[in-house]
């Protein structure tokens, strides 16, 4: 029985070993799952931060976009309405040149008129002048 004893308490002290070293490594394992879940944790709130953050981002380039597109439809409203000032004001210049063009001929007219009035009320005083003379032929 001694012998048993022995044998038990040497198989004993071996397993106490086995079994303290197994806990050992247990506590380790646990400590690692422990800081593995943690780190799930943070990599979940990041994600979380992320996607948040990206949703937001999503939201203002649709924004810049819309307000993108909007601009480019201005742009294109005021390009044809300057085009349209401009063809415009090509045809006021066309008007104002034959204005200009008729207001010379007018002009024109006017002296010539104004010259002709005149030739015919002329009035000389103080010159003899004789029946059967010829004022032009003398005046030449």
């Amino acid at each position: 029985m001694d012998t048993r004893l022995t044998s038990i308490e040497k198989n004993t002290g071996k397993n106490t070993t086995t079994l303290s070293q197994m806990n050992d490594k247990f506590n380790s394992l646990s400590a690692r799952v422990i800081d593995a879940e943690k780190d799930i944790v943070d990599v979940k709130s990041r994600v979380t931060q992320l996607e948040a953050t990206s949703h937001g981002t999503g939201n203002l380039f649709d924004e810049i976009k819309t307000k993108t597109d909007k601009l480019a439809s201005d742009i294109e409203h005021l390009q044809r309405e300057r085009t349209d000032f401009e063809n415009r004001q090509e045809n006021m210049k066309e008007k104002i040149d034959n204005l200009e063009e008729d207001k010379c001929m007018l002009n024109d007219k006017l002296i010539d008129m104004q010259c002709r009035s005149m030739k015919y009320n002329l009035i000389f005083s103080g010159i003899e002048e004789h029946r059967d003379e010829d004022c032009e032929d003398k005046l030449r």
